[in-house]
Parts: C-alpha cells; sequence; structure tokens
C-alpha cells in the first residue's frame, strides 16, 4: 500500500524517480497494482473494514492460499488481498 497521492512526494527506485504509479506502469511493472484505500479498520492490525475493495479479489494459488490446508483457507468467492483474511462474525 502506498499512501501518498501527492506528486511532491516520489518514490525512487535504480531505475529512476516516478511521480506516479502510471509512470511506473509504463517501464513494464506491477502491471495489476493499483492505489486505492484499503479501508482498514486500523492501520495497526490491517484488519479490513466490510466495504473494503480488496475483499474477495485476490487471485488463488494452488498450494498456498487454494484451502486445501486449514492454515491456507480463505473466506468469501476468493482470497483478500493482503495479509489478513476479512472474516464476518455474526
Amino acid at each position: 500500500y502506498f499512501g501518498s497521492t501527492d506528486p511532491a512526494s516520489p518514490f525512487v527506485y535504480p531505475a529512476g524517480v516516478f511521480k506516479s504509479l502510471a509512470q511506473w506502469q509504463a517501464l513494464g511493472f506491477d502491471a495489476s497494482s493499483s492505489i486505492i484505500d484499503p479501508q482498514f479498520i486500523d492501520t495497526n492490525s490491517f484488519i479490513l473494514q466490510a466495504s473494503s475493495p480488496c475483499r474477495n479479489v485476490g487471485v488463488i494459488i494452488a498450494g498456498i492460499n487454494d484451502g486445501a490446508g486449514s492454515s491456507s483457507r480463505y473466506y468469501g468467492s476468493a482470497p483478500d488481498i493482503g495479509a489478513v483474511e476479512y472474516i464476518q462474525i455474526p
């Protein structure tokens, strides 16, 4: 999550200084990336809100998050993007 949308706050990479994701993507990097607010409950836990655009849009990877093991289970139609899978508690 790159939180700055301020063009005065570029990020630097050995290939140059980039003021936008579009500039970075023009070099062929991170074509599927986007800048969105993940809507965390708070930034200390990285738990997603129910309305987060990061829910159920991740990619299923066999043997990693396909639900085959008890620790690799996801909830919903697809894994969430990020470190913590959203779980709605009734």
